[in-house]
């Protein structure tokens, strides 16, 4: 009798060390996926950072090429006027030919 009294304080014993250890690796893992969490709000908000800053320098380097181009278009209309009105008039029938169908 002795001997399953000892077994069962002996398991229950390796019980509650089962029980703590199940209970120290759950706090483990939430402070883990804490971290994860922690450090994947981070690089999204570097990432949103970065990608703004992309669309930034996008948008400049579009508003100067445009600029560019207009400068461009009317140094060449103002040294071609007639080649310039034969283009326009071209681009606007064939605008009315395309509305027609």
């Amino acid at each position: 009798m002795d001997m399953q009294k000892s077994r069962a304080a002996s398991a229950e014993a390796d019980l509650g060390t089962l029980s703590r250890e199940v209970d120290g690796l759950r706090r483990d893992v939430a402070a883990i996926l804490s971290r994860l969490t922690a450090g994947a709000g981070e690089s999204a908000g570097k990432l949103g950072a970065d990608l703004g800053g992309v669309a930034d320098e996008a948008t400049r380097l579009a508003d100067r090429k445009g600029r560019e181009t207009r400068v461009a278009v009317e140094r060449t209309i103002r040294d071609n006027p007639l080649t310039a009105l034969g283009v326009a008039a071209g681009v606007g029938l064939l605008v009315g030919l395309i509305s027609r169908r």
